[in-house]
């Protein structure tokens, strides 16, 4: 049963890999063959000039042709090389980061069965939160943030055993901080983290 996530996990990881090691790999056989060539024919220009010798243009573009050839499998070679670790890299912290979000929701399930209570920022207004009621936060989550722009996980995230009445109490409590505009719906609050903190300590 374990194996077969392992496994999409390790074909995710080496795709990624793969893929970001051909991007870098182009990407630096560019970079090294405009740097190799330059530097291929600059080796040709720059000691005649100082002589105050005839530039010999064939010659020149000929090093710098071998220049542009070296430079472009030199960075090809190490752009794959860097680009391989970086992608894999990152594909394995995604996919653990994954993994981990979606334990934690499932435990966030888990405990809101009997309702939770909650608090979320708004993404662009400072200080200003939802202070709402779930008993399902993972699929609460993903209309809250295209709904109401808030922020993508919850600031407090509390089991109750009656989660309508305790979002009427954390309504009623913060009252006079409601916000009625710049919001869309009627459950944002102005408060700061110390002010929703003290409101999820009971």
């Amino acid at each position: 049963m374990f194996i077969l996530p392992f496994l999409g996990g390790l074909i995710a990881v080496a795709q990624a890999a793969v893929a970001t090691a051909i991007e870098w790999a182009l990407t630096s056989a560019i970079i090294g063959g405009l740097i190799g060539g330059g530097i291929g024919a600059g080796s040709e220009i720059v000691p005649a000039i100082r002589a105050g010798e005839d530039i010999q243009v064939e010659r020149a573009v000929e090093t710098g042709i071998q220049g542009a050839a070296q430079g472009a499998i030199g960075g090809a070679a190490s752009g794959a090389i860097l680009g391989a670790a970086a992608g894999g890299i990152g594909a394995a912290v995604g996919l653990a980061r994954n993994a981990h979000l979606a334990a934690n929701a499932a435990k966030a399930a888990n405990a809101c069965a009997q309702g939770c209570v909650y608090a979320i920022k708004h993404e662009t207004l400072p200080n200003v939160v939802k202070l709402g009621y779930t008993t399902n936060p993972a699929n609460r989550l993903p209309g809250l943030v295209s709904k109401y722009e808030t922020a993508p996980q919850f600031s407090f995230l509390k089991p109750v055993s009656n989660g309508i009445k305790a979002e009427k109490a954390l309504h009623q409590t913060h009252k006079a901080s409601q916000v009625t505009r710049g919001v869309v719906g009627k459950e944002f609050f102005a408060l700061d983290d110390i002010a929703v903190a003290k409101s999820f300590s009971f």
